[in-house]
């Protein structure tokens, strides 16, 4: 985030060193090539059958490897089931008990040579991981509130 937001103070300033004053433009130039994730499909709080999707952007999905994490009780490791050549990929978030009850869900994408620490009811994420990924999102999932 700081990287980019670095290459944007810069992209403004040469916009408007050159009279340029469309930074918008320039800001879309410069962050379109940043490797990052768009999740498509968010499984809804309580979901057993739906998968976590997404695809990776700004980049060669071969030179990736995504680490998903799901809160319970503790953190867990989640296994993408397979990255396309597209960039294009699954997750089953549900496969332990009380899966369906994760309240967070951590997406990271890093390189293909980052080690990826398994994580088993552990209470945080290592920082070294937030350290070495290239993109990060984190969705919070909230129980249902029954209306009776």
């Amino acid at each position: 985030m700081i990287k980019i937001l670095k290459k944007q103070v810069l992209c403004l300033l040469i916009c408007v060193l050159l009279g340029i004053h469309v930074f918008a433009v320039c800001s879309t130039a410069i962050t379109a090539s940043e490797p990052s994730i768009k999740l498509l499909n968010i499984p809804a709080y309580g979901s057993r059958i739906e998968n976590l999707t997404g695809v990776i952007l700004g980049g060669i999905a071969n030179d990736y490897q995504l680490g998903v994490y799901i809160f319970v009780d503790g953190w867990r490791t989640k296994q993408v089931e397979k990255i396309n050549n597209d960039g294009y990929w699954i997750c089953d978030i549900t496969t332990q008990n009380n899966d369906w009850a994760a309240t967070h869900i951590a997406v990271f994408l890093l390189t293909k040579d980052s080690d990826l620490p398994i994580l088993n009811n552990d209470k945080v994420i290592p920082t070294t991981l937030f350290d070495k990924a290239l993109y990060y999102d984190e969705i919070v999932r909230k129980p249902m509130i029954n209306s009776r």
